[in-house]
């Protein structure tokens, strides 16, 4: 018989086994650790643009008949040119959102950068990727991405084009009510972020990264949120944890759901035109990405407030567009 080998004597752990096992978790720990560090330094939130102006801009803002008019049956990406006699300019690119590397939005955007030549950009919500390069930036958080990558490769400012979330909070939260519109955005994340049947724990989340401001401890827990839809909502809309993306559409006059999503909607559109008019009264060369409804919104107010700017819109065709 040969010599028995501590791996031989069954149940009992080898100190080789015991330190491998040890290692190789503190390897996975690492792992862990490194990936959780990765991630968190390559989120970057990105500050919203103080606005100065007080313009009537809602009244100017185009409306749902407009939206209709510019995009129904369209599917390319809609842009809007100005050039300022103030020397400011934009350059306007309103995306169909994707996070497809082999869309062709993809290059029209990255080629578009390259011969504008921003001194400013501006992208929709509040987060972006630099340091990962434009393949992870696009994957992660799509045009978005792209955009702050960018500008982080070549050195631009890069701003959200969205209004601050304490201030938005608060602005929503007095428009409304602020029971509905933290129910609001929290079912919007959970519908953008999860299939149906949503869960308790999606609503968790959901709760926790969208009650900002005013809104913070409006729903204590999930059951709070539960209580809210069962007393206001659940007669028109059903079970939050089934609904259907129908009723997910920013309008007036349908459901309480919807018209408050319409007046966030109204308050960003309202927030953004300032952005973009003062940037370019300034001098400034804007280049900014948003999904291509609010270009088409905001294109008779930019109109109205540029009076003196020669803008141009047009649709996109092909990966390279038109020029």
């Amino acid at each position: 018989m040969g010599k028995l080998t501590p791996m031989s004597v069954k149940g009992a752990p080898s100190r080789w086994s015991r330190t491998s096992r040890a290692a190789l978790i503190a390897l996975v720990s690492c792992l862990v650790l490194g990936g959780a560090l990765a991630y968190s330094c390559s989120t970057t939130y990105v500050p919203s643009l103080p606005t100065r102006g007080s313009e009537p801009i809602l009244p100017i803002l185009g409306g749902p008949e407009h939206h209709n008019r510019q995009l129904s049956g369209k599917h390319s990406p809609y842009v809007l040119r100005a050039e300022d006699p103030s020397g400011g300019a934009l350059f306007y690119f309103g995306a169909r959102h994707t996070n497809d590397l082999d869309d062709p939005q993809i290059q029209t955007i990255v080629t578009a950068w390259e011969r504008f030549e921003p001194t400013i950009a501006l992208l929709e919500g509040r987060l972006g990727y630099g340091p990962g390069g434009l393949r992870f930036a696009v994957q992660r958080f799509g045009e978005p991405g792209l955009v702050y990558a960018l500008a982080h490769r070549d050195g631009v400012d890069v701003y959200s084009i969205e209004p601050d979330g304490a201030d938005h909070a608060r602005a929503l939260a007095n428009a409304t009510d602020p029971e509905a519109a933290a129910a609001m955005l929290a079912i919007r994340y959970v519908w953008s972020n999860e299939q149906r049947p949503y869960s308790t724990a999606s609503i968790e989340e959901a709760l926790h990264k969208r009650a900002i401001g005013v809104l913070d401890g409006v729903f204590a827990n999930a059951e709070a949120f539960d209580a809210f839809w069962r007393e206001r909502w659940i007669s028109e809309l059903g079970d939050w944890r089934e609904l259907d993306s129908d009723p997910l559409i920013p309008r007036r006059g349908r459901t309480e759901l919807e018209s408050v999503w319409a007046v966030d909607t109204e308050l960003r559109d309202v927030h953004m035109t300032r952005v973009l008019v003062e940037e370019v009264r300034a001098g400034k060369r804007v280049f900014a990405v948003i999904g291509r409804s609010h270009v088409a919104v905001q294109e008779p107010a930019l109109r109205a407030l540029l009076p003196n700017a020669s803008i141009t819109t047009e649709f996109l065709e092909g990966s390279w567009g038109k020029w």
